[in-house]
């Protein structure tokens, strides 16, 4: 019995702290009109932004499979759908851009397939995120939301803390944190919790003082998800931020440059309170081998050599130079979803790690260049209102974060959040749209 709990220790702190940081949470919510449509779109939105912390939790304590996965995300989706301001819908420009991209996609994977049949799953949820993110117009940032979203921030805090402390099993040779002892994506999922959480404070007019506040609660579950080295997630953070400042009214830069400050000090502080893990994934790479003579479509092992294979910096330079000398080949259609791993000489396949050349592999050029003509599209957007909107900074923050984050995490399938984004930018940088959409009856 003793050795079941001392063996379980973690799980057993993180449930204790957890429920408490929970009940917290659903305690602020209380007064909340929890019968309202806006309560449900913010419980949505909620849901479908913070999925993969949600199906983690609900995976390792009640055992849940593939069958609620699919139905959950599924279910997110269809509720941002069910939830939108469907009359408010106007065609643009970013839409036909989409239409391409989607067109691409559908054409390469009917000529070459696809390598699993899960992944197809999640891309067909991935691009229905796009009309649902069109269709979710009006002010999505409701207390609802924010407080959900705040308390996953401090849950996955205390959950990654408990896995470093945990020792041998929960952290690897490099340092890698493994949530429960299984989950090393874990910490990425909590610092996009973290993300849209400043995010959606930030969108507010903030006092000083309000700035203050913001800050010095984001400081600590900042510094603990650092530590877990996700580095590319603070910088897409402070890109966010930066934007933020910029394209926010003059009188809010000065807060907003209190909240940047705090989170870079924040990171610092934790991403160098584990100096010997820091060394390791700062250290120089292994010399480069010499240049192939096989065609890059060949899955030599021998073109990895000198490879660091555990610097997730030398994984990545291998994978771009692997998708670049595919791309001569991939023209029009690609070579079809998920194709590109079977290419990669390295040991552990993975994606390309980047959306836009994924995209240009598998799926062709075209698809690529659609791809990136709607972010730009989107972005501009909600450019053009985010200084006198709330929603479009909203819009604006989140899809700027998770643009960067696909530019070094990004798997085309899995990448949900940042099609919903896409969808939220170009309509809440509508404003006959989103006049139409708030003077709708909550």
């Amino acid at each position: 019995m003793w050795d079941f709990v001392y063996d379980n220790a973690d799980k057993f702190g993180s449930m204790v702290l957890g429920s408490v940081i929970f009940t917290a949470g659903m305690g602020a919510l209380w007064k909340l009109p929890v019968s309202s449509r806006a309560f449900w779109r913010g419980l949505s939105l909620t849901c479908f932004v913070s999925s993969g912390p949600i199906l983690m939790f609900a995976h390792e304590f009640v055992g849940t499979g593939s069958v609620f996965t699919a139905a959950f995300l599924g279910g997110t989706t269809l509720a941002l759908l069910l939830l939108g301001n469907w009359k408010s819908l106007t065609f643009s420009k970013a839409d036909l851009a989409f239409c391409v991209f989607l067109a691409g996609a559908a054409i390469s994977i009917a000529i070459h397939g696809f390598s699993d049949p899960k992944e197809l799953a999640l891309l067909a949820l991935t691009v229905a995120a796009y009309p649902a993110g069109r269709v979710f117009v009006g002010d999505p940032i409701e207390p609802t939301f924010t407080i959900l979203c705040a308390t996953i921030v401090v849950i996955g805090a205390i959950t990654i803390l408990s896995a470093i402390n945990s020792g041998p099993g929960y952290v690897d040779s490099v340092g890698k944190v493994f949530v429960f002892g299984r989950y090393g994506a874990a910490q990425l999922y909590f610092a996009v919790a973290l993300a849209v959480t400043i995010a959606a404070l930030v969108a507010r007019p903030l006092t000083l003082k309000q700035a203050v506040g913001v800050a010095i609660a984001a400081a600590l579950p900042t510094a603990i998800i650092a530590a877990a080295m996700v580095r590319l997630s603070f910088i897409s953070i402070l890109v966010m931020l930066a934007v933020a400042t910029i394209f926010s009214r003059a009188k809010d830069r000065k807060a907003l440059a209190v909240v940047a400050g705090v989170i870079v000090f924040a990171f610092m502080a934790g991403h160098f309170s584990r100096p010997i893990t820091a060394a390791l994934f700062n250290a120089p790479p292994l010399p480069a081998a010499p240049s192939p003579t096989q065609a890059p479509a060949m899955p030599d092992q021998s073109r990895c050599v000198g490879v660091d294979q555990t610097n997730t910096i030398e994984i990545r330079k291998q994978l771009y130079r692997e998708a670049f000398q595919l791309l001569p080949q991939t023209m029009l259609i690609g070579v079809g979803l998920d194709r590109f791993m079977d290419a990669s000489c390295l040991a552990e396949k993975n994606e390309v790690h980047n959306d836009v050349l994924q995209v240009a592999v598998e799926f062709g050029w075209p698809a690529s260049i659609a791809l990136l003509i709607l972010v730009l599209l989107a972005g501009k957007t909600a450019l053009a209102e985010a200084p006198s909107s709330q929603e479009a900074r909203f819009a604006l923050c989140v899809l700027t974060f998770l643009f960067c984050m696909s530019m070094g995490h990004g798997r085309i399938s899995r990448d949900a959040p940042l099609f919903l984004f896409l969808g939220c930018a170009v309509s809440a940088g509508q404003p006959g749209q989103r006049r139409q959409a708030e003077s709708a009856p909550s």
